[in-house]
């Protein structure tokens, strides 16, 4: 039995250890990101990036464990949580307050391990449906896991409701 509390946080120390893991990887995963965009502003050459495998594999082993996933499908969650913080980084300036970007990495893994009612969760959802809804053609994909996801409405209404729900939870942390 997984030790885990009713709040999805690990109770036990090899637990936490996994879920830190998911947290290096995403860190380097944004950091990468930050080196690419700073290079490609600067007018430098892209620097050589690490592509951060096993901090990945620890990732989807953590997802697998907590979110109770086949490793296809933790994979696909980690590049989903992934490609969700670089989306925000790109979209919001309050992502670049390391404060409110741990707060919305922390609320985003917990979101995916544990399904838990974090404060962001109407982002979260809304992100899910757009992820899902973005990328039909995904070698792969479950079919079972788009129509969860299915769009509740055109994907421009979608986006708004994701970037109106992250804004309002931002000006809430503050």
């Amino acid at each position: 039995m997984d030790a885990v509390t009713s709040d999805g946080a690990a109770s036990e120390p090899a637990g936490r250890e996994e879920i830190a893991a998911c947290y290096r990887y995403l860190e380097a995963v944004l950091a990468d990101a930050a080196a690419l965009k700073r290079a490609s502003f600067e007018g430098r050459e892209s620097p050589e990036l690490s592509l951060h495998e096993a901090e990945e594999e620890a990732a989807t082993r953590t997802q697998m464990r907590f979110g109770r996933q086949d490793w296809r499908s933790a994979q696909r969650t980690v590049l989903e949580v992934a490609n969700h913080l670089l989306t925000l980084a790109e979209t919001f300036a309050w992502f670049r307050d390391a404060r409110l970007r741990t707060a919305a990495m922390e609320e985003s893994v917990l979101f995916a391990l544990f399904d838990s009612e974090v404060a962001s969760r109407p982002a979260q959802v809304a992100w899910r449906r757009l992820w899902y809804s973005s990328w039909p053609a995904r070698e792969g994909w479950i079919m079972e896991d788009r129509e969860k996801w299915e769009l509740e409405g055109s994907e421009v209404v979608v986006l708004e409701a994701w970037r109106a729900a992250w804004q309002e939870w931002a000006n809430h942390q503050r």
